[in-house]
């Protein structure tokens, strides 16, 4: 397998802002690595610049130690899944897996060889006769994803893989692709915008805003330890929520975020508490979402589901004081308050 290191790579297009700005990011060999923003972000113009199927206007980009600049896409010995399945109609599942290794004039006896183990592997082996209109979408996916990994390329490249599948699917794809990773240790460069499917499946995560790069960490990282405000927002559901200091009793006229599920609801009084009032309650099976009204800002807490929570009804919360994020006003940087 290999590397891919991004040093200050920049991609312009005329008349626009940089769809990609001075990025520069390492990913070591075997790792799987989330590029994860919103649409617009840069994630996908940035794995296409590491596919070769466009080039940057500025920076360098390499494979395994070696720059790929000018390097057709053919000769970087990466594969790549899309988010549309992509596959050939007219061919059963064993003519598109063995399509890219007859265009690499491969032997018919190694072809055979690694289709059955591909195959195997993604559990598809009951389905190597039949068209991909005979398929459901879990198993065009599989299809997919199997015609990348019979290369056995040095990289693996996937676009918003599991966008077109239901969330029961994309939930048990996740898991197969967890899976294929551990066994495989391969190198692994994943483009969402679903921040659940980033956090389960990464390594590491690369948050992209604009086309520049907020922070790369662990998902412990991103989620405990975001580098400034906007990090914050886009991991976690419900959203954390940010409020001036002073509606948590906080000393400062910053602002401060506190994650839904940090903050206890108390039916009671008892010390140490702030009183606040039940706007809306949204049963979601083993939780409460319960919006609250705080010194005259909105906040929503998480509670278990048999907590008894009426709009209009009265309730106290705490929080632990360490958990709580002071931004500056700017909400570029932020610490965590410890009280």
């Amino acid at each position: 397998m290999a590397s891919v290191s991004l040093d200050r790579v920049r991609k312009a297009f005329p008349g626009a802002p940089d769809a990609v700005h001075e990025l520069s990011l390492e990913i070591a060999d075997g790792e799987f690595v989330s590029l994860v923003g919103p649409s617009g972000c840069g994630k996908s113009t940035t794995l296409n610049l590491i596919a070769g199927l466009d080039q940057p206007t500025s920076g360098s980009i390499r494979i395994d130690g070696k720059p790929v600049e000018g390097l057709e896409p053919g000769e970087r010995d990466i594969a790549m899944v899309f988010q549309s399945y992509a596959l050939y109609p007219h061919k059963d599942v064993r003519g598109n897996l063995a399509f890219p290794l007859e265009v690499a004039r491969l032997e018919r006896s190694e072809i055979d060889k690694r289709i059955a183990e591909t195959a195997e592997l993604l559990g598809i082996s009951k389905l190597l006769s039949r068209k991909p209109r005979e398929l459901s979408g879990g198993q065009r996916q599989r299809v997919a994803l199997g015609r990348a990994l019979v290369r056995k390329p040095r990289v693996y490249l996937l676009d918003e893989p599991l966008s077109n599948l239901d969330a029961g699917l994309r939930a048990q794809m996740r898991a197969e692709l967890r899976r294929l990773h551990q066994k495989l240790r391969a190198t692994f460069i994943y483009v969402t915008h679903d921040q659940a499917e980033a956090m389960t499946l990464s390594d590491r995560i690369a948050l992209l805003r604009a086309g520049e790069l907020q922070q790369t960490g662990t998902p412990r990282e991103i989620y405990q330890r975001p580098a400034n405000r906007f990090v914050a927002e886009f991991f976690g559901t419900p959203r954390i929520n940010v409020v001036p200091a002073r509606v948590l009793g906080l000393e400062g006229d910053d602002l401060v975020g506190i994650r839904p599920e940090q903050i206890e609801l108390l039916s009671e009084r008892a010390s140490g508490v702030l009183e606040a009032t039940v706007e809306e309650a949204e049963m979601t099976g083993a939780e409460l979402w319960v919006t609250l009204s705080l010194g005259g800002e909105s906040m929503v807490a998480r509670a278990p589901s048999d907590f008894a929570a009426h709009p209009g009804g009265r309730v106290w919360i705490r929080f632990p004081a360490d958990r709580v994020l002071r931004f500056e006003q700017s909400g570029r940087t932020l610490s965590q308050t410890r009280l």
